[in-house]
């Protein structure tokens, strides 16, 4: 058995570190492990599938459902570094405002081309 350099507690020859301090010991080599893979935030994929999805479904419930979900998947995504998908979060966000003032835009046509009496065959 040895003793840990730092806190002077018996460890085993073996340990690559102390169990009481977490001090190295010297002459064992270092234990490789590799780093943990990043995970997709959830709420970043719902709300690009939202967004695409308001284009083809119903257009503006999916669309405000992408934009609340990509802020919120923002949010999560500064909270834990862990987690990756902000480009997604992005992407919903951007697709459903575009949706929106898309449906506003059509929606605007249709009153300005109605208040003139509407389209007129001569």
């Amino acid at each position: 058995m040895a003793y840990c350099a730092n806190c002077g507690k018996e460890i085993s020859n073996q340990a690559p570190a102390c169990p009481q301090c977490g001090h190295p010991q010297a002459g064992v080599p270092p234990v490789w492990s590799p780093t943990p893979a990043r995970r997709t935030e959830g709420l970043a994929v719902a709300s690009l599938i939202c967004g695409v999805g308001s284009f083809i479904i119903f257009p503006v419930i999916p669309a405000i459902v992408a934009i609340v979900l990509g802020t919120r998947a923002k949010q999560r995504l500064r909270e834990n570094p862990q987690l990756e998908g902000e480009g997604m979060a992005k992407a919903g966000i951007i697709v459903g405002w575009a949706n929106i003032g898309l449906w506003v835009l059509i929606i605007a046509v249709i009153v300005i081309v109605a208040a003139n009496g509407g389209f007129q065959v001569e």
